[in-house]
């Protein structure tokens, strides 16, 4: 019956090395007169170099297969990981509740009226306080875009150039002349009234406006 063990590359070589070393082994021992005390040295020393070689080689491959079954591992892991971790970020784009109004609404004014410069004023809600600002100036056939800091969906513009105004029929306070930032004051002198245009942002975070004719 033919044996079931199979030889390595490295057992047959120290096999091999095992025969030659044996045989001179032998003949210094038993003398070369003595040929089989000769070969029966070099035939042990060959099965002992192969069997070694044979062990050596296996413990070799095992080392390998757990090292690249590791490897495997971890990269299989990591990969599971990532793709885990997409699906959750699609999920929960996909799932999350539309929030009305953002911390920071960008909205794009253009000027495409006849006039060569507009200037514009804004009023927003911020943590529960109205707030009047202005002025922005945005020249014909350029677009500038403002960015209220609110929460809420809506916000109100005021536009003008010269004597043509862009409104809306919400009295809100600001200050014709010069820069201005307010909140909820008398609107008393050097400020003043002017109707504001509600803003319906949708939810948004951006949209736009054209201010046209003039």
């Amino acid at each position: 019956m033919a044996s079931s063990e199979q030889g390595t590359p490295l057992g047959s070589l120290l096999g091999f090395i095992g025969l030659i070393a044996g045989l001179g082994i032998g003949a210094n021992t038993f003398g070369s007169d003595n040929i089989v005390g000769v070969i029966i040295c070099g035939v042990v020393l060959a099965a002992v170099g192969a069997f070694v070689g044979n062990l050596i080689f296996r413990l070799l491959v095992i080392a390998v297969s757990i090292v690249v079954a590791v490897i495997s591992f971890n990269v299989r892991q990591e990969v599971t990981i990532a793709v885990l971790d997409e699906v959750k970020t699609n999920v929960q784009a996909q799932t999350a509740p539309k929030i009305y109004g953002t911390s920071r609404t960008n909205w794009e004014f253009c000027n495409h009226s006849n006039k060569p410069k507009v200037s514009i004023a804004i009023s927003y809600l911020n943590n529960g306080n109205w707030i009047s600002e202005g002025w922005w100036v945005v020249n014909r056939g350029k677009c500038k875009t403002l960015s209220p800091s609110t929460s809420n969906r809506y916000f109100y513009y005021y536009a003008n150039s010269g004597n043509i105004e862009w409104g809306g029929d919400t009295s809100i306070c600001l200050h014709e002349h010069k820069k201005f930032r307010i909140g909820d004051i008398d609107c008393s002198p050097p400020y003043s009234l002017r109707n504001f245009k509600k803003v319906d942002t949708k939810g948004k975070r951006g949209g736009g406006t054209n201010l046209t004719g003039g």
